[in-house]
Order: structure tokens, then C-alpha cells, then sequence
């Protein structure tokens, strides 16, 4: 009898490990080779009139495509309002810098350059937002040599406003020579301001007259160009990242409630091959 228990009590201890496990980053990218996720950098301005239809245009591709397409809006120029709202993090300048851009709304998918095809501005990443269609069809039907899939949770018993995020890479294919960095984008939802030619969105006006701000980008947890991916064990990279979200950043509060992770692998500074958003852990 006293064998049987111990059994009993062992498979129970052998599953709460293995749900341990699933619950905590590990066995959550798909190990079967898959096509690229699209990851849309939209780079937008309170004071741009016509960047309300660029944010039109990115939820229709993502609609269209809900699993597979990953949005981060990135205010940087024509961000700060004369009522104090100021919407720019340390990073968008940066990234600005890189994508040749001659006017906002604008947009990079998965920070290819697509002058090929003709779809570039200036010869650099940047899109008009009439292009961006057409450059995430050719991204989504290219093969991908790594999946990426992260999960995250809200609050521990120390802290109940610090995140802790699960990540992990599966490598179908072989790494290139040059290695691969690993990106995690803090974003934040429903941010309530102000913005010019809302008109022409009028899903995202509030009733006060304000808009909500989608996808914003809040903080760059890896940094301005990501960590090294690294330690790589049988094609899988893991690793744990935590963040303390503070109250706000440049006095515009951080809601914990709508709150995304964006999680996506590149080759150095440009060129990401695929990304995914974190699933928020229960």
C-alpha cells in the first residue's frame, strides 16, 4: 500500500514539474518549420493628419492576418502636445534614423528593404502605408529558420508591477554566420490623447473627443538593438527576462491592464526574420 501511495505521489509531483515547465517559457515555440511572422514598426505623430489612416490600414492587415502579424507604433516626431502629452521613449530616434523615412505615416515590414520592388521611400526600410500589403504577402510566404513564442506573467509576491517574461527561440534551420539578437518591445494599448485627422478613424475616437493610441511603444526590455541570442542547446534558445514597469514614463502613466509584449528575432540591427506577441499567463 505504502508503494502505491509513493507511486501516486510521484506522478503527481513528475506533472506539477512538467505544467511547471509549459507554464514557465519551455515547449511553447512550435518545433515544425514555419513561414515568418510580420512584424510592422508604423512610425506615427499626434500632429500627422493622415497617420490616423495609417493606423486604419495596420489593423486591416492585421486582422487579415491576426496570428502572423505583430504591430509596434513608434512616436517619435510630431509626439509631444502643447497639454504636456509626450509620447516618445529613448528609442525611437534610433530607429527613425536607420529607415530613410521622408514623411510621417511611414512604416518598415520586418525592416527589409523592398527597393526592388520599387515600394521603398528613399532607398532605405521605410514604406509609404499604400505598400505595406504587398511587402507583408512576400514576408508571409517565406520560409523562417526559427520560431519564436514568449509568454509572460504581471506581479510577483515582491513586486506586483514587475513582468517576467518567458522566451523562447526553436531553430528549424541553421543560424547565420553573423548570429541572431533577440528583441523584447514593451507596448501599451488604449492610451487616451490627442491626434490630428482623427476623422478618418473614427474607431479609435473616444467620446470625450480624445483618441486611443494602439500598439505604442513603451520600452525596449533588450535594449536599443536587442540581446545576443545565445546558449543555444538542441536548436533551442531560453531565456527569462524581468522588468519593473514604473508609474509612468514621461508623465504618461503605464496601464499594467493593457499592457503587450512583442517578442521578434533579427539579424543585427536590421532585417527581422519573424516575432510573435507574448500570451499573457492566467
Amino acid at each position: 500500500m505504502k508503494a502505491k501511495i509513493y507511486g501516486f505521489s510521484f506522478l503527481i509531483a513528475l506533472l506539477c514539474v512538467f505544467n511547471s515547465c509549459k507554464k514557465h517559457g519551455h515547449n511553447i515555440a512550435s518545433t515544425d518549420p514555419e513561414n515568418k511572422n510580420v512584424v510592422l514598426e508604423e512610425y506615427t505623430g499626434i500632429y500627422c493628419g493622415w497617420c490616423p489612416d495609417g493606423h486604419v490600414r495596420a489593423k486591416e492587415l492585421h486582422d487579415a492576418h491576426p496570428d502572423d502579424v505583430v504591430i509596434i507604433a513608434i512616436h517619435e516626431g510630431y509626439s509631444s502636445s502643447s497639454n504636456g502629452e509626450n509620447f516618445t521613449t529613448e528609442f525611437g530616434g534610433a530607429l527613425e534614423a536607420q529607415i530613410n523615412y521622408t514623411g510621417y505615416p511611414t512604416g518598415t515590414i520586418n525592416r527589409h528593404n523592398f527597393s526592388a520592388e520599387g515600394w521603398d521611400s528613399d532607398g532605405g526600410t521605410a514604406m509609404s502605408r499604400s505598400y505595406w500589403d504587398n511587402a507583408a504577402d512576400v514576408i508571409l510566404a517565406e520560409s523562417s529558420y526559427v520560431n519564436v513564442a514568449a509568454e509572460h506573467e504581471v506581479g510577483t509576491k515582491d513586486n506586483d508591477r514587475e513582468l517576467t517574461i518567458y522566451v523562447e527561440a526553436y531553430y528549424t534551420g541553421d543560424m547565420p554566420s553573423g548570429g541572431n539578437v533577440i528583441n523584447v518591445a514593451l507596448l501599451q494599448s488604449n492610451v487616451e490623447g490627442p491626434q490630428s485627422g482623427m476623422a478618418s478613424n473614427p474607431d479609435y475616437v473616444l467620446s470625450n473627443g480624445n483618441y486611443s493610441h494602439q500598439h505604442m511603444l513603451r520600452h525596449l526590455i533588450t535594449g536599443q538593438w536587442g540581446e545576443d541570442i545565445s546558449d543555444v542547446s538542441k536548436s533551442t534558445y531560453r531565456k527569462t527576462f524581468t522588468y519593473v514597469v514604473p508609474d509612468d514614463l514621461n508623465g504618461v502613466a503605464y496601464d499594467l491592464s493593457n499592457l503587450d509584449i512583442a517578442v521578434f528575432v533579427a539579424e543585427g540591427q536590421q532585417e527581422i526574420i519573424t516575432g510573435c506577441l507574448s500570451s499573457l499567463i492566467e
